[in-house]
């Protein structure tokens, strides 16, 4: 071999050795922690002042949506049937607590999702939380 062309195989070594190098650094970085953004917090984790006396579920469910991140599923013809409730709590799972035992409607959170069901015959926990990554 030439050493004109030995220096420039060198020079190509050193550059990719140099590119691998920056890879393997710029990935372990990618690794040294957890990502939280995407994680679901339960409803008893949130904290939400809330207090109504005597006021509508829906009203009640639409302050939540509109001060939470979360989002109720629920079917408008079963909270037509159910009394006005009053609650006063500090987070957001024991005003639903407060809720389904008021208004005997059970509640599963999946993820920022928050089913309303009627209980059926089947006794369950009022509150319930499934949380996926």
């Amino acid at each position: 071999m030439k050493p004109k062309n030995l220096n420039h195989l060198i020079y190509l070594m050193r550059l990719s050795l140099g590119q691998l190098l920056l890879a393997v650094i710029l990935c372990n970085l990618t690794f040294a922690t957890d990502l939280k953004g995407q994680k679901s917090k339960s409803v008893f984790d949130v904290d939400l002042e809330i207090q109504a006396k005597n006021k509508s579920i829906l009203d009640i469910f639409k302050s939540i949506e509109s001060t939470t991140t979360f989002r109720f599923a629920v079917n408008k013809t079963i909270l037509k049937t159910k009394p006005k409730v009053t609650i006063n709590e500090v987070t957001l799972g024991n005003a639903l607590y407060s809720i389904s035992q008021q208004a005997r409607l059970n509640f599963r959170q999946v993820n920022e999702v928050i089913v309303v069901m009627e209980p059926k015959n089947k006794p369950r926990k009022p509150v319930e939380v499934f949380l996926f990554d």
